[in-house]
């Protein structure tokens, strides 16, 4: 499957359970109130622990958390803080309230994740998290997941006919990128080689180029001088597309014909000659090979959708109240 279609899957699927798995309210009736629903409060606690969530979210995709978009980030948090307890309330007040049995059935199964249980009571520790609270936003989250289970996917259908429209109109989504197969021998340089290292492994290589342009074999070469664990494969590296290399490497690489031989390549693991065995230009990907997974992907945006519209409805009839310190 595409990445772009696994990727966006994998957000679809986040979208339309976020409130139900991040965010629930912590229950602090000493603490400050940042933030009422219909009567019910959300606490300080719980928009800090949501903006904690969100600067993981960002590690995760290599970013930072920009300190002049705070107060933003501060207002967004509780906005999905609010969205969470109306769709709890929601829940509870359409029967889906989620029972003891299957709160403490997810219970074990994250504690089953940690050496002992002991060690989950300390993970929590470190966190800050009391046992109760972790459990209360259990059943907060999974009463949430039982309203969409029960109220909106059932709702929800995607045609064979709008999967084709949105493949025939989205060919981007659906081609394999171009990819090749190639072969090097790497000189290691250390970082503490001075320049007379570092030309006599691009002398070497140069040498190494000739011979092999006079005929000898490139695999030989390789399991003979190189230094880069593919060595015993003749330096074989397989088929890798952009982005999965360095980037001086990958552009000599792509550059190059099959067949065809490089200079001298310098990257951040050495000095490289290489050799391009094939090149598989951009491939479609047909229509039945995508078939069941963007079905599940549309579903999944037509579910994300559908939790939106619930939350703006509840909204329209909810009685929110902002206090101080909530943005």
């Amino acid at each position: 499957m595409n990445k772009a279609i696994r990727a966006g899957r994998a957000v679809a699927v986040a979208a339309a359970v976020a409130v139900a798995l991040a965010g629930c309210t912590k229950e602090d009736p000493n603490g400050e109130i940042v933030a009422r629903v219909n009567g019910a409060a959300i606490y300080a606690s719980s928009l800090d622990m949501e903006l904690v969530r969100h600067e993981q979210r960002l590690l995760e995709r290599g970013e930072m958390a920009d300190p002049d978009q705070m107060g933003t980030y501060r207002d967004d948090a509780l906005q999905k803080l609010i969205d969470t307890k109306l769709l709890y309330q929601e829940a509870v007040r359409a029967g889906h309230g989620a029972g003891s049995e299957t709160v403490d059935e997810q219970l074990q199964g994250l504690i089953g994740g940690f050496e002992s249980e002991q060690r989950f009571d300390e993970a929590l520790a470190e966190l800050g998290i009391r046992r109760e609270d972790l459990r209360r936003d259990l059943e907060h989250g999974l009463s949430i997941q039982q309203l969409i289970v029960s109220k909106i996917e059932p709702a929800v259908r995607v045609s064979p006919e709008d999967v084709r429209a949105f493949y025939d109109s989205h060919p981007e989504l659906f081609t394999e990128s171009e990819r090749v197969r190639a072969r090097h021998i790497l000189l290691q340089v250390p970082p503490e080689g001075g320049e007379a290292e570092a030309e006599q492994a691009r002398r070497t290589l140069e040498e190494l180029r000739r011979r092999v342009l006079a005929g000898e074999d490139f695999s030989a070469l390789a399991r003979a001088h190189s230094q880069g664990p593919s060595a015993p494969e003749g330096g074989d590296l397989g088929y890798f597309g952009r982005g999965d290399t360095v980037e001086p490497f990958e552009e000599a690489a792509f550059a190059l014909e099959a067949g065809e031989l490089s200079g001298v390549v310098v990257s951040p693991f050495g000095y490289h000659l290489i050799q391009v065995l094939e090149r598989i230009p951009p491939t479609p990907v047909s229509f039945e090979e995508i078939l069941a997974p963007l079905t599940q992907y549309l579903e999944d945006q037509k579910v994300s959708g559908a939790v939106d519209e619930l939350a703006r409805e509840l909204r329209a009839k909810a009685k929110i109240t902002i206090v101080g310190g909530g943005g």
